[in-house]
């Protein structure tokens, strides 16, 4: 039961890994453009 709960937890992050780098550039983008 706890190792299913892990192995969700880890493919959870592993995607939210894959977003945070989009959304991360996304952001670094917005955030040149207010410094502007």
């Amino acid at each position: 039961m706890n190792k299913s709960r892990e192995n969700a937890r880890n493919k959870a992050r592993k995607s939210t890994c894959k977003n945070s780098a989009r959304s991360n550039a996304r952001n670094n983008a917005k955030n040149s453009d207010n410094s502007k």
